[in-house]
């Protein structure tokens, strides 16, 4: 049986070595299953949206149902803590996107969401939470919608499925296994939540 661990991070081989170690220290714990990933950045067949940020952080089920309730909610508040933290550094890295001459996915200019980092999170139900951070936003404005979806996920996995993310996802056309994306919409200062469908329409509509 595949294990699972409770939080993975996924950052380019030519980041320093001891960058994984530097970024988690604060949230080390015995108890604790951390993936640290160092590689060479992959070249991916997909539409933008798809594709993990160049530092992807992933919180899996385990450390919401296990993990939280052996450690303690003061594990949860380093985590914020280190998360916030990473998403103010990973706003200073230039990131280029170079497409084949041959795909048939071409980039969306329009496309202002960071490829810097993406903070993916497994729900109860299996799917993938994407968490896309706009670079026309700045980071404290990131750090403020991180406070706010992770007191949403504290909720989710306590009051779950009646609580306030199962509800709002429950339009969209997702299974298990697959991602649902969350941006920032300023305009309703909340989280906004799309499916593939809904972003395949935004694609057609800019192409």
């Amino acid at each position: 049986m595949k294990r699972t661990p409770h939080i993975g991070v996924v950052y380019p081989n030519y980041f320093p070595e001891n960058f994984g170690e530097f970024i988690t220290s604060d949230i080390r714990h015995e108890r604790l299953d951390l993936d640290l990933i160092r590689q060479e950045p992959e070249v991916w067949a997909s539409l933008e949206w798809a594709i993990p940020g160049l530092i992807a952080t992933y919180l899996f089920k385990p450390y919401f149902e296990s993990f939280l309730k052996e450690a303690g909610k003061d594990h949860y508040q380093k985590l914020r803590n280190v998360l916030g933290e990473l998403l103010k550094k990973s706003a200073e890295i230039p990131v280029h996107t170079v497409v084949s001459k041959k795909s048939t996915f071409k980039i969306d200019k329009s496309n202002s969401q960071s490829k810097a980092i993406s903070i993916h999170i497994e729900l109860k139900n299996g799917a993938l939470l994407k968490l896309m951070f706009d670079n026309q936003m700045n980071s404290e404005i990131w750090v403020s919608f991180l406070d706010k979806m992770l007191d949403m996920l504290d909720e989710h996995y306590d009051k779950f499925p009646n609580d306030n993310l199962t509800k709002r996802l429950n339009h969209l056309d997702f299974k298990n296994g697959k991602e649902v994306y969350s941006v920032i919409n300023k305009n309703i200062e909340d989280w906004e939540f799309l499916d593939w469908n809904a972003i395949l329409a935004m694609e057609r509509g800019n192409s």
